[in-house]
Formats: structure tokens, sequence, C-alpha cells
């Protein structure tokens, strides 16, 4: 029984790997068959069971996941080549652009889960570029006040006071994060000492440093405990204490 069939631009493949590995890890390799297939433009992805299957558990499964890619990766991207910023820092003009996305995630995913219906067929790039107009105003509106105040991105001082601003407007559900490393690098838990699973689509081409600090941001916390000894790099614990001071 083919249960979804997606269909996304080949520049957007990761976006249908990010819902394969999904779905994958909640319900189990056993469970689920993907197949996918190319032609000059397009990555489609059929996704069939020949198991019973609880639909309603798959649907909001999948729609999350849609939405996940849609109001990150997508959102990334639109922002990405519309933002015209002067900051000299490379690493503070890559956090920052991380933080708009990160901002009114929460509202952003809403929205998109709103319009996802139970439909067999999701063209990702349909759903971004006909079925969010209300989104896509909105992030237009941040872009051109971000862009209209340029000049004042090459203050270094100004930028951290941004994202400490755009910080507490979120919708936080932790109070504490306790963040410590291993090999495999980098998780977080809660003052509850639960795993926090933070979504990958954040790290897109960012090194394991900038990852951390937009990990972070993505949580916005209220209070920040790192259990590093002395694994963190100097500039990485610089832009914490800045941003989250």
């Amino acid at each position: 029984m083919v249960l979804k069939k997606i269909v996304a631009s080949l520049n957007k493949e990761r976006c249908v790997d990010y819902i394969i590995q999904g779905l994958t890890e909640y319900f189990g390799e056993e469970y689920l068959n993907f197949k996918k297939s190319y032609n000059l433009e397009y990555v489609v992805c059929k996704i069939s069971s020949y198991n019973k299957f609880n639909l309603n558990i798959f649907d909001n499964v999948f729609n999350d996941l849609v939405a996940d890619v849609i109001c990150i990766e997508y959102k990334n991207d639109y922002y990405k080549s519309r933002l015209k910023l002067k900051i000299r820092d490379n690493s503070l003009n890559r956090i920052f652009l991380k933080a708009l996305v990160a901002y009114e995630v929460k509202e952003d995913r809403n929205v998109v889960l709103s319009i996802l219906e139970r439909e067999s067929f999701i063209n990702l790039d349909g759903i971004f570029n006909f079925q969010i107009p209300s989104l896509k105003e909105k992030w237009q509106e941040m872009l051109t006040l971000a862009n209209k105040n340029s000049l004042y991105f090459s203050n270094e001082e100004i930028i951290y006071d941004l994202l400490k601003f755009l910080m507490e407007q979120s919708d936080s559900n932790y109070s504490d994060i306790h963040v410590y490393k291993n090999n495999e690098g980098y998780f977080y838990k809660d003052e509850f000492n639960n795993l926090i699973e933070v979504c990958s689509l954040y790290s897109k081409d960012i090194n394991e440093e900038l990852a951390l600090i937009v990990s972070l941001i993505s949580l916005s916390p209220r209070r920040i405990f790192l259990h590093l000894d002395n694994k963190i790099k100097d500039e990485t614990y610089f832009l914490i204490t800045k941003i989250f001071e």
C-alpha cells in the first residue's frame, strides 16, 4: 500500500531524506519501504507499507516532518537569498540568519500544519511556493526591516542585543538546558535530565561549534549549564556568554 508520494526539486533532496529518516526512527525500518527515483529536475520518493498501519498516527508524524522542512529548511534558504546585512564576522552572520529562522518557528509550523491534508501526493516546492502566502508575507516583512537597518549590523554589540531580543520573544519550553559532549558531539538535557532532540535542519552548512550555539538559540532556555570540561573552544564560549548573558 502506497502511503505517500513526495516530490521536491533536486536541491531539496536533503528535505526528502530528513522525512525518510524521521519516519524510520519513529516507526522502524521493518514497517516502511522507501523508493527514490530521479529525473532532470526532481527527486520522487514513494513511501509504502505491507503492514497494517494506524494512518492517523502516520499522518501526524509525516505532517510534523513536512512542517519542519518548510519552516526551517525552506525558510532558511528564503532568508539567506534575500538578507543583505553588513555583518563582518562570518560566524556571527550565520548565527543571526539561523536565529531569524528559529524566530516564531512554532507559529510558522502551526500555519503549515493547518494547510496539510491527508493527501497521498506531497509536493514540497508546491507547498512553499503556493500554499503559505501569509507566512512568506510575514517573512518578507522581517527581511525588509532587517535590510533597511543593515548599516547597524556593522556593530556587533547591536547584533548581540538583537539576538537576545529574538530569544526573549520566543515561547520557550525549557527553563534550564544542560549541555554535554561525547564522541558523537554535543547533546542536551532539560532540568529533569530528559534528553532533548534538536532538529538537524538547523545545522545545515555550519560546523559543530556554530551548531551548538544555533541549537541553544532554537531552544531559547532561560538558563544554560555547560558540562564540558574544557571541551569547548574559546570563541564558542565567548559567543555563548555574549548571546546568553
